[in-house]
Order: structure tokens, then C-alpha cells, then sequence
């Protein structure tokens, strides 16, 4: 049995209407929890809230039972628990508001593991990407619990920090307009389109009926939202002043509580529009619909610079065909659209929105057919019953993009190394070159990356602004720390079948090193598909005759090997071959000058690291051309683990290992 835990900031929250619908319309067939960050203040709770509360858990910052689930987790998850902590920490030292407002919460995502442990929870879920996503992304780590968050507006564009991490990690993000979807998917360069769900914020649509709706003798006005300055309430009055002045009959009807509601009454009466202007104050939810199906006109006059998304007072009147006038901010235009669904008028011009008023007020067949129009519109995308059942989907699935809740300790390592260069503004002094294997799906070993995963790590490459570039740049000295060169070891038939479509997509280069003699034997390349894809810029190297530890063999077997390769993969492509890669990253002296003295122009070792640039005889060129230093990408790797290496997060790692291992 699915039972899903909801985090958010507030429960009951008066101005989140729309979080209330889908968690009302989810408890319906679903076992759900609401985890509230903070106690609630709201004076005015919708009925809806009222049903939910006995579902909802909130626990004081400093209570008992906070105490007591850290010291849990201190004797029972003490690893877990620092995990999650340090991945928060990390995350969030590029805004010390971000920072010290997690270690604040921090605690509760302690209590929140321990609950959802305890009562079973399958899934859990933050509303908003910023704090309750960060608890609930905690809490995932440490319990094992998959979770997933939904990005609204605020949230996940002013400010970031740690929002990719998140996407990441989670089992899939919701967000409720396409142009959101599009920046997270900028935000997490990568990222599978499909991991973005959208979510409009849907109504039950049964409460808009209206049937014919006909226009009152005296047109009525509706403007809903918080009494603040970014609602532009202020220049909606200025407007009906002038409608006033030209003796149209009206009545406008401004429903909200709000900082501004005494300046908003002064100015009523400096405009003398006493009998012209109703302020309800704050109603709830059940109390706005009537007004939203008896009104003619909704104006929302929203300053572009504090509204993102599609707001629900725009959604909720075209239900109830009423015609809306709004400014140009956010994703509305994916509504609104000007002259079909609505009119719009510039932010802070009265003038206009006086004018785009009496255009409604004389052309009575265009309200009605932008407000039916918006009507339909609304109907097509944003019915609740339709869009609940995927969101119930997606919370009750099998995570189609798993990434590791409990993170290695290698992994915290990579972190801390990198906030520690992150702080410092350290970037890696040379080009970095990727050590593939293999790319297939249905085998999870450390070789073998999927397919899938291969193509995000190269999407991930192209756009975040990394030149990809062949080996031959990177020995010239040309590359600096934004160059990439892609090799492959071995010379696998997935490399063509897999790989190469690719680095196709994304116009990328690559160097896949053959085996000289297994060139069209089973599971490795044909002769006719390393033409062809060198045909098409991927190089060709040698990884010698028959792949065996060259610091085995005598001073003529390593000639064989290194020699014969090429000669042999020279024959066979008619071309030359100017790349070497040892086999197991193996090799001593002897091996270094018979590479040499077979000609190649340089040679690929498993050493770690970045290949920097330096000055010989004059001349630029590459630090050690005959132990090129390589980073390892294994099947295990997830996204944020790729990233991690490129930034040289692990360089220290895998060089201190190198050391330990005894490897040259």
C-alpha cells in the first residue's frame, strides 16, 4: 500500500490554495501525510484545510520530540545523518542565507526520517524547491525513502543554489508551466526531459459552471490577490478613477487581506470611488468562487518582477468565463493569449488598463468570446482529475531515474574537496581526458555505462560549456581547462552501435583505442565500422596486438605489441594511427621509449588528473605526452558524479589510490 508524506513550509496556508487542491484532491484515494515546516497563522482556513489537519503533523523547532529523534539518529543513523548534513552543507555554501536556513531545518528533516520510518511512508514529496525540498531530500538520504519536490515560481528562479543537486537526486521534479520545465532543465544541464513533470494547477471544474453567462447591467469588476505592492492594486483604482470620469457604470470588487488595505482605503476616498470599490478582506476559497462566476471582468495588474508561472485567480476566472485583463510577467502567456483568451496592458499604466476596460465595457462580443475561449482553454489543461491521476502516478511508480539516496563516502569526499575549490574559484590548469569502456545497456558493472546515461553525460558536456576537442589539440597545448578530449579502451562493437549515435546528437569527437587483432571478432568492432565511423572524425589508436601487461613481457614482446598494433591497425584502416593507450594503465621505462620509438605521437595511461600545458624549447605543448593523464567515468557514475570529476572534485582521490594501489 502507497502512503505518500507531503512537506511544506505551512499547513494550513491561506495564499496556497493550489497546493490544497491537489493534496485534498490526492487524500481522496490515497494514504497521505501534510509535514508542516511551521506552525500555522493563517485566520482565514479554507474548508478543505479544515478536513486535512487531522492528517498533518507539525512539530515545535524546540519540542521533546525533536530532541529525542536526533538523539535516534545520532545512535541509530549517525553515518546517514552526517551524510545528509554535509551534502546540505556543500550544497548550500554559495548563499549563507540557503545555508543557515537548512541547519535551522535540519533538525526537523531528522524527526521527518524518523516518522517515515516508523509509519511506513513509501514516498516523499516537498511543494516548493527551496527548504522543504532540501527536508525532504534529507530525510530520502538518510532513510533510503525515494522523494521528489515541485518547483512553482520564487522558488527555482531567485536563487539556485543546490536546486541541480536536487533535481538529481530526485525521483522525478514537478513544476506547473512549460517555460519552468525548460529553466529547470537549464538549471540541471542533462537532466531527462521526461524526469520534468508538468503539473498545471488544475480545479474542479464542476465548481465553475456557469452555462450561458450573461453580462450584468452593471459590469462588474474583480481583482483577487494579497494586498501587496507587487499586485499593482494601486494602479487598478487610478484606472477605475478614469472609467469614473467618463460616467461608465461599474463596480469593482477587491478580495484579499494585505499590508497595503489601509493605503488602498485611503486612496478609494481620495478618488472618490466609495461607492464604485468593495474590499471583502481576506475570504476563503468556497467564499471567491460566487464572485469568479458572477463577475464580467477579472484584472490582475501583477508587477512582472515578483510573479512567475500561471497565477490561479487568472485559471479560476476564465473557469468561470469571465474575461481577464493581466500584465505580460511569468509564464501567463501560455494562457493568456492577446485578443483570443484575455487583453493585456502594460504593468504601470492606469491608462491603458482604463482603456482595455472599456473596450470590454463597449464590445460586449469580445468578453464573451475571449472569456469562452479562455473557458475552453482552461478546461483542456487544467481539470484537476485529469492532472491528479498522473501526479498519483508518478508518486506511487518504480523511480525511472534512480540516483543513489545514501551517498558513498568518496562521494562526500568529492564534495567537500569541491566546495573547498569552489570557494577558492579553483579551476583545474589543463584539458581533462574521459577513460570509457563500454556503453550497453542490462549490465551494471564498472566498465559498462548505459546508454542512456552516456548520452545525458554528453548533452551534460555540451551544454555546460565544455569544447570538446581530439587528442591532437591537447598534445599541441592548445586546450585549456574547459577542453575535453572522449577516449574509449578496447574497441567494443557498442561503441559504434551505442556510443557513436551519441556523439553524433551533440557534434562531439572521440578516440577509441583498438585491439589490434580482435577487430572483427565477436562483440568488438568490424573492420567496416571503424572505417566508417573514422570516415566521420572519431580517431583511431592502438591499444596493442593482443591487450596483454606490457611490464611482463621482454624488450621484443613489448615491440610486438606496441609496433604490430600499429602497423597491423595502420594496414587495416589505411591511415595512420598516432595514439597509444597501455592496456591496464600498466607500463615502465622499456614500455615508455618503445612507444616512442615506434612513432606515436603520444599515449594515454590511467594516471589522474588534468594534462597541463607547458613551455618546451619555446614551443607550447602538453606536460607528458606519453602518460596522458585520464579520468575514469564508471557505469556506477550518476550525473552529479560526472560533473563532480570534471570539476577535478576527485582528482585527489583517485591520485592518492593511484599511490596506494602501486599503479605507475
Amino acid at each position: 500500500m502507497h502512503k505518500i508524506l507531503f512537506v511544506v513550509s505551512q499547513f494550513p496556508c491561506y495564499t496556497e490554495a493550489f497546493i490544497l487542491r491537489e493534496l485534498y484532491a490526492l487524500s481522496k484515494e490515497t494514504d497521505i501525510t501534510i509535514f508542516s515546516l511551521k506552525r500555522s497563522r493563517d485566520k482565514v482556513i479554507h474548508d478543505q484545510a479544515r478536513e486535512l489537519l487531522s492528517r498533518t503533523v507539525c512539530v515545535p523547532f524546540f519540542s521533546p520530540a525533536i530532541l529525542w529523534a536526533m538523539i535516534r539518529a545520532l545512535f541509530t543513523r549517525p553515518l546517514k545523518a552526517f551524510a545528509a548534513l554535509f551534502e546540505l552543507v556543500c550544497g548550500n555554501l554559495g548563499s549563507f542565507e540557503f545555508l543557515w536556513k537548512n541547519l535551522v531545518f535540519f533538525p526537523k528533516a531528522l524527526y521527518l526520517a524518523d516518522h517515515a520510518l516508523k509509519n511506513k511512508i513509501t514516498h516523499l514529496h516537498g511543494y516548493w524547491a527551496t527548504y522543504p525540498a532540501s527536508v525532504t531530500l534529507a530525510a530520502s538520504q538518510i532513510t533510503g525513502i525515494p522523494f521528489s519536490f515541485t518547483g512553482h515560481a520564487h522558488d527555482i528562479y531567485l536563487n539556485t543554489t543546490h536546486l541541480r543537486e536536487k533535481i538529481a537526486a530526485a525521483n522525478f521534479v514537478g513544476t506547473c508551466t512549460v517555460s519552468n520545465k525548460a529553466h529547470l532543465l537549464e538549471v540541471a544541464p542533462g537532466t531527462a526531459p521526461e524526469k520534468i513533470l508538468i503539473n498545471h494547477h488544475g480545479l474542479d471544474l464542476s465548481l465553475f459552471e456557469v452555462g450561458n453567462k450573461k453580462r450584468n447591467p452593471v459590469l462588474q469588476i474583480l481583482s483577487v490577490g494579497s494586498l501587496d505592492p507587487h499586485k499593482g492594486f494601486d494602479h487598478l483604482l487610478n484606472a477605475l478613477a478614469v472609467l469614473k470620469k467618463k460616467q461608465l457604470h461599474f463596480h469593482c470588487t477587491i478580495i484579499g487581506g494585505g499590508p497595503m488595505e489601509a493605503d488602498l482605503r485611503q486612496l478609494i476616498e481620495t478618488l472618490g470611488l466609495q461607492l464604485n470599490v468593495t474590499l471583502t478582506g481576506a475570504l476563503k476559497q468556497s467564499q471567491v468562487i460566487p464572485f469568479c462566476k458572477s463577475s464580467d471582468v477579472s484584472v490582475l495588474m501583477a508587477q512582472s518582477e515578483a510573479h512567475w508561472g500561471i497565477p490561479n485567480v487568472i485559471i479560476e476566472s476564465l473557469a468561470a468565463k469571465t474575461a481577464v485583463i493581466t500584465t505580460h510577467f511569468g509564464s501567463v502567456e501560455e494562457l493568456v493569449k492577446e485578443g483570443e483568451t484575455g487583453l493585456f496592458v502594460p504593468g504601470q499604466d492606469p491608462e491603458k488598463l482604463a482603456e482595455a476596460l472599456e473596450r470590454f465595457y463597449h464590445d460586449d462580443a469580445l468578453r464573451v468570446r475571449t472569456a469562452e475561449a479562455g473557458c475552453k482553454a482552461v478546461r483542456a489543461e487544467f481539470d484537476l482529475e485529469k492532472n491528479i491521476k498522473e501526479f498519483r502516478r508518478r508518486l506511487t511508480e518504480k523511480n525511472l531515474f534512480p540516483e543513489p539516496a545514501c551517498r558513498k563516502p568518496s562521494f562526500l569526499l568529492a564534495k567537500c574537496v569541491h566546495a573547498i575549490k569552489s570557494l577558492g574559484r579553483s579551476v583545474p590548469q589543463g584539458a581533462r581526458i574521459l577513460c570509457y569502456h563500454r556503453v550497453r545497456d542490462g549490465a551494471a558493472d564498472y566498465l559498462s555505462v548505459t546508454t542512456d546515461r552516456f548520452r545525458q553525460q554528453m548533452r551534460s558536456l555540451k551544454d555546460g560549456g565544455f569544447q570538446v576537442v581530439p587528442l591532437e589539440e591537447i598534445l599541441s597545448g592548445k586546450a585549456d581547462g574547459r577542453s575535453v578530449a572522449i577516449t574509449f579502451d578496447d574497441g567494443w562493437r557498442d561503441n559504434f552501435e551505442n556510443a557513436f549515435p551519441a556523439l553524433k546528437e551533440f557534434g562531439l569527437t572521440a578516440t577509441i583505442f583498438c585491439i589490434a587483432d580482435r577487430i572483427d571478432q565477436p562483440d568488438y568492432l568490424t573492420l567496416t565500422q571503424a572505417r566508417a565511423m573514422r570516415q566521420q572524425g572519431i580517431e583511431l589508436g592502438s591499444h596493442t596486438v593482443s591487450h596483454p601487461k606490457l611490464n611482463s613481457l621482454d624488450r621484443e614482446g613489448k615491440k610486438r605489441e606496441i609496433l604490430g598494433s600499429k602497423k597491423m591497425l595502420e594496414e587495416k584502416l589505411r591511415g595512420p594511427v598516432p595514439f597509444f593507450c597501455y592496456p591496464y594503465g600498466i607500463y615502465d621505462n622499456e614500455t615508455l621509449r618503445a612507444v616512442r620509438e615506434a612513432g606515436y605521437l603520444g599515449a594515454c595511461s590511467n594516471r589522474p588528473g588534468v594534462n597541463r600545458t607547458v613551455q618546451k624549447n619555446g614551443r607550447r605543448g602538453v606536460e607528458d605526452p606519453f602518460r596522458l593523464r585520464r579520468t575514469e567515468i564508471a557505469g556506477s557514475d550518476t550525473l552529479e558524479v560526472f560533473r563532480l570529476k570534471l570539476a577535478g572534485a576527485y582528482d585527489e582521490l583517485h591520485a592518492l589510490l593511484h599511490v596506494v594501489r602501486r599503479k605507475p
